[in-house]
């Protein structure tokens, strides 16, 4: 091969490389996520749309996750974690994203970033999450409180609580039931034949009290375990506030955890 063959084809190579030399990199931009400050209730879950554009046109497999503060958030997760995208070249695409909040997230507003990773890069943008306490009337609008419909169960019940998205009411002979609405309700085994006379929810965990020092724990009021009580007293009733519970009963009993 001549010299001036050599050159010419070194020319040409360089020219190539110049004007790109093949095709453009696939590229995502996460324009947009609506709602952009949702507010969801403890226990509760909200669907945001996220849309994504493209310059150069994206088809493949994407990851989705949030942080806060540069950490994972223990008390969040998401659904789906992973999609296939294909958004063409100028153009755009939306992924929706289902936000579930544990019954024990923090209330207040969180500075959260969405992230969408691939090929070894990632797009992001900001979101504000407002997490709330859960109504006491679990979402009845405005009459709540003001009319009443009879559930009759045939059982003997002293005690109600909400949380993580459940109610949970206790009672006679060791009776726990659970409901997601209030008006399908669910018998659960409590290990217990002593009688139950208050319940309560806080910090992830349901805790029922009853006859002869009883005191039961429950992540979600369907699986429970009995506890020590450091007493035989008859306890009538628990509350949680300020990371406590404090139970009390006859006898001037009073009990607190931790």
């Amino acid at each position: 091969m001549s010299r001036k063959r050599l050159w010419l084809l070194a020319g040409l190579a360089l020219l190539l490389a110049a004007c790109g030399g093949g095709a453009p990199p696939q590229d995502l931009t996460l324009s947009g996520v609506s709602p952009n400050s949702p507010t969801v209730a403890q226990g509760g879950n909200v669907a945001l749309t996220l849309t994504l554009a493209s310059q150069n046109g994206f088809q493949g497999q994407v990851s989705l996750s949030v942080t806060e503060n540069g950490q994972t958030p223990s008390w969040l997760s998401l659904s789906p974690t992973s999609t296939t995208l294909n958004v063409p070249k100028g153009g755009q695409a939306q992924v929706g994203l289902q936000v579930q909040v544990a019954g024990n997230a923090p209330t207040g507003a969180h500075a959260l970033k969405l992230r969408v990773a691939y090929a070894g890069k990632a797009a992001e943008r900001d979101l504000t999450l407002t997490v709330s306490a859960p109504s006491g009337g679990g979402g009845g609008g405005g009459t709540a409180g003001t009319t009443w419909t009879v559930r009759n169960l045939g059982n003997y019940l002293s005690g109600v609580a909400y949380g993580n998205g459940t109610f949970v009411a206790v009672g006679y002979n060791g009776t726990i039931l659970t409901s997601p609405d209030g008006a399908a309700w669910t018998a659960r085994t409590s290990g217990t034949s002593h009688n139950l006379s208050g319940v309560a929810y806080g910090n992830g965990t349901f805790v029922a009290v009853g006859y002869n020092g009883t005191i039961l724990t429950s992540p979600d009021g369907a699986a429970w375990t009995a506890r020590t009580s450091g007493t035989t007293r008859h306890l009538s009733g628990v509350a949680y506030g300020n990371g406590t519970f404090v139970a009390v009963g006859y006898n001037y009993t009073i009990l607190t955890s931790p």
